[in-house]
């Protein structure tokens, strides 16, 4: 497929709307409802570690990455992490989820960062593209049940 002509940006409060619409698409067991996501999208804009990028077609959001920076004693200071990136399915593979990626990246060494982590099971193959190498397993908890989603 033919790569994407988009925009990458820091997402703001003008992209509440759209962005939600992507992030439910996220496949999750424990989805945000509108309010919970709202509330949660104020305090990352206004938390400085961190970071939510929008991909933008045609003025449309086609997708975002979603990290922060934290300090590590394992990496000798700041590392970041990417807790979330999704990509509209019709426009997988044609280069967005690699722009994001290294958008993030630039922001994250922006932030003193000296490396980038991630989770994921069914893209290995993509992060590896982007030099990324497997290094740990990734376990979770759930300490709560997931929240109603309205």
């Amino acid at each position: 497929m033919a790569a994407v002509e988009t925009i990458v940006r820091a997402a703001d409060g003008e992209d509440r709307a759209s962005l939600f619409s992507l992030t439910s698409q996220f496949p999750t067991p424990t989805p945000c409802s509108y309010e919970s996501f709202s509330a949660l999208l104020d305090s990352k804009l206004g938390d400085p570690s961190a970071c939510i990028l929008v991909a933008e077609h045609q003025g449309a959001l086609i997708g975002y990455v979603s990290g922060s920076v934290r300090t590590a004693f394992y990496a000798a200071g700041a590392t970041a992490w990417v807790d979330e990136i999704l990509v509209r399915p019709e426009f997988r593979g044609r280069g967005v989820g690699a722009g994001l990626m290294r958008a993030f990246e630039a922001w994250a060494e922006a932030h003193g960062s000296r490396l980038v982590a991630l989770a994921t099971r069914g893209a290995v193959a993509f992060y590896e593209r982007l030099g990324y190498a497997t290094s740990a397993a990734y376990l979770k908890k759930y300490l709560a049940p997931p929240p109603e989603r309205a």
